[in-house]
């Protein structure tokens, strides 16, 4: 679904489906075209799970849920601010969405929310890794939890007639661990990325 369109220059609306052997478009009921968004699987209820990204000239914060014939907007009481550039992964030994992170008013946000399926939770916690965006999040089946890794802090936008002072982009490469009440750093690192991705292997309990 969605991404950034070369034909158009301007973010897709259009959804692909893949049976194993052929792509097939969907073309109805769709959410607004993005970029920058992010989706992930929830297999508790048997649904797709969108949230935010950069639509319609503006950052976005709706949530969308697909259970496999259609898309339906939700309207949670809660819900994080509008943002993008975060990430999604769902945690099935607590049956919750987790979010982190993401570009929001202008700057790199580290909060983390959960989804049940209803509504969103901002959850606190008493370690939390620095703002970022473009990291990768999974579900850890070896260890439990969601599992964090890389990113980056952008340079802030310049300003008329405001001396610049270099910026070069922060890249991180530390790991860290969400256990439902807190965050956990772990130990190594396999390289300073961004727009990097995680998947979740159970046959192999590996990320």
């Amino acid at each position: 679904f969605g991404g950034y369109s070369e034909t158009h220059r301007w973010p897709a609306r259009d959804e692909w489906e893949f049976d194993g052997v052929t792509w097939t478009n969907r073309v109805t009921g769709l959410p607004l075209g993005r970029n920058a968004f992010s989706m992930t699987y929830d297999s508790t209820r048997s649904q797709v799970v969108l949230f935010g990204g950069l639509g319609d000239g503006q950052r976005l914060d709706d949530t969308w849920v697909k259970d496999g014939a259609r898309w339906t907007e939700k309207l949670p009481t809660h819900k994080p601010s509008p943002r993008a550039d975060h990430s999604l992964a769902f945690d099935p030994g607590r049956s919750v969405v987790v979010l982190f992170g993401g570009f929001v008013n202008d700057t790199h946000s580290n909060d983390t929310w959960e989804w049940n399926g209803s509504d969103w939770t901002q959850r606190s916690s008493a370690q939390v890794p620095p703002p970022r965006i473009n990291h990768a999040l999974a579900y850890d089946p070896s260890g439990g939890g969601v599992l964090l890794y890389g990113g980056q802090l952008v340079p802030p936008p310049p300003m008329p007639n405001v001396p610049q002072i270099p910026f070069a982009d922060t890249l991180y490469e530390d790991t860290w661990r969400w256990n439902g009440f807190d965050w956990v750093q772990l130990s190594g690192g396999r390289g300073k990325r961004r727009g990097t991705l995680m998947v979740t292997d159970t046959q192999r309990n590996r990320v």
